[in-house]
């Protein structure tokens, strides 16, 4: 187990989205946007044979870990009313995650959602 203020050191988890789970552990909340947004296709899990496209942010947590978080709606607006609409000004911008419990397609879950730092 690693010391929050310790950095990370050696290879980290590839692929690993910043969920619920992680960030109800860690004692910050925030994180700050490291790369660029943009958006990528995934699969859609509703509708076989269909994608969506969603947006990534590349983001360091408090204790260093480098994940990606896909931001719901309320996040992308939140995000959108404070910093604007070009997504290249979102690099190093900082926010605060809000965890809340909610049912997602019949299953409890700790949801995110994106509180802008300005």
């Amino acid at each position: 187990m690693t010391n929050e203020n310790e950095i990370f050191k050696g290879e980290i988890l590839e692929g690993f989205a910043v969920s619920g789970e992680y960030v109800s552990n860690l004692k910050d909340k925030s994180a700050i946007i490291i790369k660029v947004p943009h958006y990528e296709s995934f699969p859609d899990p509703d509708h076989e044979g269909q994608t969506l496209k969603k947006l990534v942010l590349r983001i360091e947590l408090s204790d260093k870990a480098q994940m990606d978080y896909y931001p719901n709606g309320t996040s992308r607006k939140e995000m959108g009313n404070a910093w604007g609409v070009l997504l290249e000004k979102w690099l190093s911008k900082r926010f605060e995650f809000e965890i809340v419990k909610q049912k997602v397609r019949g299953m409890d879950k700790l949801v995110l959602f994106a509180k802008a730092l300005k």
